[in-house]
């Protein structure tokens, strides 16, 4: 009996110990037991997904016509120097007000390029960033941003936006919560969701004060039905509509910032959900570093200095605007919708982190054991260094990215 017991796997726990709110209810909901067993389609389920999928790219397909119609100089964008003129275009436009201006100089003092891809089917962009967890440290460096031809410009300035605030985010170490301090599989989630929350609520706020300043072009793209940002911009728009100075004290970003985790694709699936994988993703970079004999990043909780970090990289914390929920509040904190064996998953991968973090507990203090923040003392880490030459690519953070399969 004591062998089988032997083989019982470890009960997940709270790494936390309480400081990071919800996090005990969500690992108590990682049990496989309460979830149906993942399950193949049937050939009917099949010939349904096929013609789901199908008006959805039909939809999509009469979208991107009506962009390239309003907007004729997509179709010669595979020419460099009319690339080059739009987006110079863009930048211009958004460093027309004090909140774009930040961003467009930070790029043009980071020396990154803006590329333009000329793909009929490609509706987004991305911050592409060089992702390493080799010498026991998550490191990530941004190398290019890139943007669709086939947007108006409206569309461009609002997805180029996006992406310079997660420019902004990389730059200043907090794209990736692991490069500072690895947390656990699910609050490495709930940090990518504020993350993309940030970078959006940040293209709404820029497209609001453009309008104001006479060019609504990316404010009236966010507005329409092609867009999913329509929810944002309602939200934003009624904030300040209820106090006109919501735009200048962080109000109104705030609510488009909040709108981002009930936002929906047109299908109806969550934002969240969507970007939920993404950040599971990040986590694995943060549990590689775990396994290096060099491990030497802290281990904690996620606490709401990390998410303020995000709202201090603009001219008002955001964050600490009037009138705003907790921001550890089980609002910001879903689980995704999930299946057996996604549960089983998410919970082996909490159950590794928890046996580095308690094992990391024990260890004797030296100079080459981890640090620890212990929820009695928990703090924000200091930012890691700018990272030497990185090891692999990786596309993070899509505005828009392609639907999953």
């Amino acid at each position: 009996m004591a062998a089988a017991d032997d083989q019982k796997p470890a009960k997940l726990e709270d790494t936390s110990f309480g400081a990071s709110r919800g996090l005990a209810e969500a690992i108590a909901q990682l049990d496989p037991a309460k979830y149906p067993p993942y399950k193949g389609l049937s050939p009917l389920g099949k010939v349904e997904r096929y013609f789901s999928r199908a008006a959805i790219s039909m939809a999509y397909s009469l979208d991107q016509l009506e962009v390239t119609a309003e907007n004729m100089t997509a179709l010669v964008t595979a020419v460099p120097l009319v690339a080059r003129l739009r987006i110079g275009r863009a930048l211009d436009t958004i460093a027309s007000v004090p909140e774009g201006k930040m961003l467009v100089d930070m790029l043009q003092d980071s020396g990154l390029p803006v590329k333009m891809r000329n793909d009929f089917g490609y509706n987004g962009a991305v911050l592409h960033t060089w992702v390493s967890s080799r010498e026991g440290a998550v490191k990530q460096e941004a190398y290019e941003i890139v943007v669709p031809a086939f947007s108006t410009h409206g569309r461009l300035v609002a997805y180029l936006t996006h992406e310079l605030q997660h420019l902004n985010q990389s730059k200043n170490n907090i794209l990736m919560i692991g490069q500072n301090k690895v947390v656990s599989p699910l609050e490495t989630i709930w940090h990518n969701a504020a993350v993309e929350a940030d970078a959006q609520a940040t293209a709404v706020d820029v497209a609001y004060k453009l309008k104001q300043a006479g060019k609504p072009e990316a404010w009236d793209e966010l507005c329409l039905e092609r867009s999913t940002s329509k929810n944002f911009t309602a939200d934003y728009a009624a904030a300040v509509q209820k106090d006109p100075a919501a735009a200048q004290n962080g109000q109104a970003k705030r609510a488009a910032y909040d709108a981002w985790f009930e936002a929906t694709f047109k299908d109806g699936q969550k934002l969240s959900d969507f970007y939920a994988m993404k950040g599971f993703m990040n986590y694995g970079v943060a549990h590689n570093a775990m396994k290096s004999e060099n491990f030497a990043t802290p281990m904690g909780a996620m606490t709401t200095e990390d998410i303020r970090k995000l709202g201090a990289l603009s001219a008002v914390n955001y964050m600490d605007a009037p009138g705003g929920r907790p921001l550890d509040d089980p609002y910001y904190r879903d689980l995704p919708p999930m299946n057996a064996r996604h549960a089983e998953v998410i919970g082996e991968s909490h159950r590794s982190y928890q046996s580095k973090f308690f094992d990391t507990l024990k260890a004797p203090v030296t100079h080459a054991a981890p640090a620890v923040v212990a929820a009695v003392q928990i703090q924000a880490a200091e930012p890691a260094p700018r990272p030497a030459t990185p090891q692999q690519p990786q596309q993070v953070q899509a505005f828009k990215p392609p639907r999953p399969a």
